[in-house]
């Protein structure tokens, strides 16, 4: 008669955190491939939060030398769609800044599942201070504070470049919080303390294991 295997809640959580890596690698390729007009047809755009001078609802059109803004107004933030006619204008200044960041943002969002998951991998199987835990913990410190740091300069780049076009766009600013940035900052100090706490318990079980 064959054993059962046991299905633990650390177990469940790890495959959990795996499918969402999978989810979001999956994601980041298709934002991607539409940013890039892969597949689609179409040419290259970029889109965007943004604080724009106007606030009622609804949608502008735009038309300036490399193709076209729509700018979507809701209550307070707006939505910033650019096409652009020619792939090139998406691969200089701004343009690549802003798709850069928001690159940065998914990738940072990504490792965080997956260190979540090679975390609880190794809960699943009994070894909770390992040196290795630590480690993933700090990266996972670091990346929690890059997300909202990253996705605020995707939202800076872009006014920016809206900026740049001049017209109705001179008083464009970013809509995503600094706030949000700071608040990161905060959850990555509070996961620095536990990776501390990790480190502790491992140098721990590494006396316990001198001394048997």
């Amino acid at each position: 008669m064959k054993e059962r295997t046991n299905f633990s809640l650390e177990k469940g959580l790890q495959y959990l955190f795996w499918a969402f890596a999978g989810f979001m690698l999956i994601l980041t390729l298709l934002d991607m491939s539409v940013y890039l007009g892969i597949g689609s047809g179409k040419q290259a755009l970029l889109r965007g939060w943004v604080s724009y001078q106007k606030h009622i609802p609804g949608t502008e059109a735009f038309e300036f030398s490399s193709g076209d803004i729509k700018m979507f107004t809701m209550e307070q933030s707006n939505l910033a769609m650019v096409n652009f006619d020619h792939f090139g204008s998406l691969l200089n200044g701004w343009p690549l800044a802003a798709t850069l960041s928001l690159l940065l943002h998914y990738i940072c969002i990504i490792l965080i599942f997956h260190q979540l998951a090679r975390i609880f991998q190794s809960l699943s199987r009994g070894q909770v201070f390992r040196i290795n835990n630590n480690g993933r913990i700090r990266w996972m410190a670091f990346t929690v504070f890059a997300v909202p740091l990253f996705k605020f300069f995707h939202s800076l780049f872009l006014a920016n470049y809206l900026q740049t076009l001049g017209g109705a766009f001179i008083e464009t600013h970013p809509s995503y919080r600094f706030e949000n940035v700071f608040f990161g900052a905060l959850g990555a100090a509070i996961i620095l303390s536990l990776a501390k706490a990790f480190q502790l318990g491992f140098q721990l079980q590494q006396e316990q294991d001198l001394t048997i």
